[in-house]
């Protein structure tokens, strides 16, 4: 067996955004080998766009994948993973935790293991899937969450002896982002020169609190206007539809088809604000700062984001935007044009926005964390005692 060689197995669709590929670009640039096992192979946007070396391997997990030809292609793919040349196995994706405990019953012979879950299970909700994901985490050499809350719930509830890596979905620093494009504007502003463009990067859901939003945009002066993905082929989804009617909002909200990760941010860098809002049902809402806010970010756009603790403090301490309560459509209303008022002062200039995002969001700041964390897994010792509390997980950094 290889050292400093991994291998990497997803049910993420790499080929979509590139947040899954983050950890196994970190590590082919410290000079590990890598091997990737995703749904899209070759078609990952890593390779495509920052020149990504790895070996890669496609099986059929992603949209459209027959189910049952996707369960037996996934266990093989760990099958061969316990006893491949590879030194570190890193399951990604939440779905492959409560799979893979069965899969890895028995002797690793050696090998490293490492598991991903960017979200985590709910025990009342999925008792059965949580039980298994602890009994695979508890055999872990390394755990990793996207956020500081959930990798804790993690450690506290499956009782972990390995140590608890945070590593956000954030975007690099060195990802191409698209100038403003006057063409891609014109197809959102409705002609409108003085209009003031939101972005949404989802679609209709109440969990996006897009209702209340919708809301808060019909009490708004006709310039403001939303673009938010829809359909695949562009349409809207019929509840927003209706809503839309009903609020006297046509014209106003544009939805946008299923677009490649490039189209997006083409029209976003061309919008004026990024949303942000959650619905006030799920801890790490709280405190997570998704990729979706660095997407914003890093193409210059403040956001208006939810008023929760830990959202709140990143966008007042770091001044990236306007926060406000996303169950009233009044107050949000409200913080939207305070938005535009700062947007409109020079307050959130898109260079000042973009170096904000560079000096303290970019993923290049987890990078030497996330080395560390896999040469001390791969050197093993996981020690008696459960796991210390995950380091905080925003670098501390200065704000301006």
């Amino acid at each position: 067996m290889t050292d400093r060689s991994v291998l990497f197995i997803t049910t993420a669709d790499p080929d979509t955004t590139p947040h899954a590929e983050w950890i196994p670009w970190t590590l082919e640039k410290a000079g590990w080998r890598v091997t990737t096992v995703t749904p899209a192979g070759k078609d990952s946007l890593l390779r495509e766009v920052l020149g990504a070396k790895w070996t890669c391997r496609t099986f059929p997990f992603g949209r459209g994948a027959n189910r049952l030809a996707a369960e037996f292609a996934l266990a093989r793919e760990l099958f061969k993973a316990r006893f491949g040349p590879d030194r570190v196995i890193y399951l990604h994706s939440q779905g492959l935790g409560w799979r893979a405990a069965l899969a890895f019953l028995g002797p690793l012979f050696g090998k490293r293991l490492v598991y991903h879950d960017p979200d985590y299970y709910d025990p009342i909700t999925h008792p059965v899937r949580a039980a298994l994901e602890g009994l695979l985490a508890r055999r872990c050499d390394l755990v990793i969450s996207h956020e500081f809350h959930r990798g804790y719930i993690m450690r506290a509830a499956y009782r972990l002896r390995c140590p608890v890596l945070v590593s956000p979905p954030h975007l690099s620093a060195g990802w191409p982002i698209p100038l403003r494009s006057d063409a891609r504007r014109r197809e959102i502003d409705g002609g409108r020169d003085d209009a003031f463009i939101l972005r949404l990067h989802s679609g209709f859901h109440s969990r996006r609190m897009v209702p209340e939003l919708f809301e808060a945009l019909s009490v708004l002066p006709d310039r403001f206007r939303l673009a938010m993905t829809g359909r695949p082929d562009g349409s809207a989804d019929p509840a927003a539809g209706e809503l839309v009617r009903k609020l006297g909002l046509a014209g106003r909200v544009v939805t946008l088809p299923r677009l490649d990760f490039g189209t997006m941010l083409e029209y976003t860098s061309s919008s004026d604000a990024g949303v942000l809002l959650y619905a006030n049902n799920d801890l790490g809402n709280f405190f997570q700062a998704p990729g979706r806010l660095t997407e914003y970010l890093a193409c210059g756009l403040p956001v208006v984001a939810s008023r929760f603790t830990g959202i709140e403090n990143l966008v007042l301490r770091y001044g990236i935007g306007r926060c406000a309560e996303p169950g009233d459509p009044a107050r949000l209303a409200d913080a939207i044009l305070a938005l535009e008022d700062d947007i409109r002062s020079g307050r959130f200039f898109p260079t000042l926005i973009r170096h904000r995002f560079e000096k303290h969001f970019a993923y290049d700041h987890w990078e030497s964390r996330v080395v560390t964390a896999f040469e001390r897994a791969l050197r093993g010792g996981r020690g008696r005692r459960q796991a210390p509390p995950p380091e905080y997980w925003f670098p501390q950094t200065v704000p301006e």
